[in-house]
């Protein structure tokens, strides 16, 4: 009698190939820059293949400061995002406006290389519903390994251990910060391969805005006076994270 299975059955006899059940896995080796930690349904992200066309970009008083697009340095494809600081505010990002998300566990995610000259790089939302207006704002110093989350108006949770990343243009440091609109606690800080729970953490509110909105940042800050470089990629944001 017959053995094995259909030639599109998931499991049987294969001599040089092997079956794969995982959609997320077949997506990843298609190309799509949600890899680092698969979990949560995408809302929105970018690895910039396409431009800057679909993000707001800005840069403080200062001189010295640019936002452009980088043929060079990316984490995957052709293009990453260069972010230059001014010398005053020391500052240069990038903002995505998306629909008000679900109700739900919500994930940022950004890959990023950077100077010796940078500060620190910031993950930061605010998403602003009829009752409260939600800002939750991670931190990473990567020379000092220091990694924060904004809890109020001027207090931050310091996680330990220290996580330095590698400091280098090529974007080789991911980071990803979870949180719940629900609770208005923060989940999980993932850096690399550290994970940390920030679990009872509270994510700082402020008052109720109409109507809603939903914006997500990544924001490159420098050493004072410095026009420091910092290249980011592959820039994600979640909902429905478990």
């Amino acid at each position: 009698m017959p053995h094995g299975t259909p030639d599109w059955g998931l499991v049987g006899p294969k001599s040089t190939t092997y079956g794969l059940d995982d959609l997320g896995e077949h997506a990843v080796r298609l190309g799509t820059p949600h890899l680092w930690d698969r979990r949560g349904d995408v809302i929105w992200m970018s690895d910039f293949r396409d431009g800057l066309g679909d993000v707001l970009t800005y840069i403080g008083v200062g001189v010295g400061g640019a936002v452009v697009l980088h043929a060079g340095y990316a984490r995957q494809g052709a293009y990453c995002v260069k972010l230059t600081t001014d010398d005053a505010d020391e500052e240069a990002g990038l903002i995505k406006y998306i629909p008000y998300p679900s109700l739900s566990l919500i994930g940022m995610e950004v890959t990023f290389g950077c100077e010796e000259d940078t500060a620190y790089m910031e993950l930061f939302a605010w998403l602003r519903g009829v009752v409260d207006t939600w800002q939750p704002t991670l931190r990473w110093d990567p020379n000092a390994g220091t990694i924060q989350l904004r809890t109020g108006a001027l207090t931050w949770h310091t996680f330990a251990p220290l996580q330095r990343a590698y400091v280098a243009p090529s974007c080789s440091n991911t980071i990803k910060v979870v949180f719940d609109i629900v609770t208005g606690l923060y989940v999980r800080v993932i850096a690399n391969e550290q994970v940390y729970s920030a679990a009872g953490l509270p994510v700082y509110r402020t008052g109720p805005g109409a109507p809603p909105v939903f914006a997500v940042q990544v924001e490159h800050h420098a050493d004072p006076g410095e026009n420091a470089v910092a290249y980011v990629d592959c820039w994600i944001a979640t909902q429905n994270e478990p």
